[in-house]
């Protein structure tokens, strides 16, 4: 509904991913980006990762919640031929966040466990930030994917599997005590992007991925905690 939709623009949601793009899902959002993937480190400086990533995922939580107000901090960068964020810049990308006072922080990534990064993410959960994190794609003989792992030991965070239309979990989903969400995350149709960050245009395509998941998962909880719900995680 319109009051629906009115509400949802005041609710603060922050992602750390790649650069956004605009598309046509993203018209009614307030889109703020902060590139620190570009930031140099030890003398080498990092190329922004393309943005299909992220566009797809801001425009998905669109899709759920299309007026919100979006923080995109764009953390990953491209080092050889490799798409990676360094604990340095997802720590800045959070400070940024917390600074625009953002409600949920979507995190469409996974790795290792980082004791540094494990801080931040106990300063998001005394901030009382709800995080929504991806499984991993690295199927269920994988080790557990961090930052979606923290869900084991902090009660807000949300550790985001995928399923297709049927529920049926995707195959190569991780699996583990610790993810206690499902949502749509297989054979998503997302839009083009502009591709005004670089010469080649991200075209419409279908998705398949736990990251996916959780940008789903994200635009729910923003429409949920601008309905005044109290989610029990």
């Amino acid at each position: 509904s319109a009051s629906t939709y009115q509400g949802l623009s005041a609710t603060r949601v922050g992602m750390l991913d790649t650069h956004v793009e605009p598309t046509a899902w993203l018209r009614d959002v307030t889109l703020t980006t902060m590139p620190f993937a570009s930031t140099p480190l030890a003398g080498q400086v990092d190329r922004l990762a393309h943005p299909a990533h992220g566009t797809a995922i801001a425009s998905l939580m669109a899709r759920v919640a299309p007026t919100i107000q979006l923080f995109a901090a764009a953390v990953m960068a491209t080092r050889n031929d490799q798409t990676v964020a360094t604990t340095y810049r997802l720590v800045q990308g959070v400070d940024w966040l917390l600074e625009k006072r953002v409600q949920v922080i979507n995190m469409s990534m996974s790795g290792r466990y980082d004791k540094n990064f494990a801080t931040t993410i106990t300063e998001l959960m005394h901030r009382r930030v709800l995080v929504t994190a991806a499984a991993g794609n690295q199927g269920d003989k994988a080790p557990p994917a961090y930052p979606a792992a923290y869900a084991s030991t902090h009660n807000h965070i949300v550790a985001v599997t995928a399923v297709d239309v049927e529920g049926k979990l995707y195959s190569q989903a991780n699996q583990g005590a610790y993810i206690s969400v499902a949502a749509p995350g297989v054979n998503l149709w997302v839009p083009p992007a502009s591709g005004q960050l670089t010469a080649e245009s991200v075209a419409a395509r279908y998705v398949s991925g736990t990251s996916y998941a959780s940008a789903y998962a994200a635009g729910a909880v923003a429409r949920a905690t601008r309905s005044g719900l109290k989610l029990s995680v």
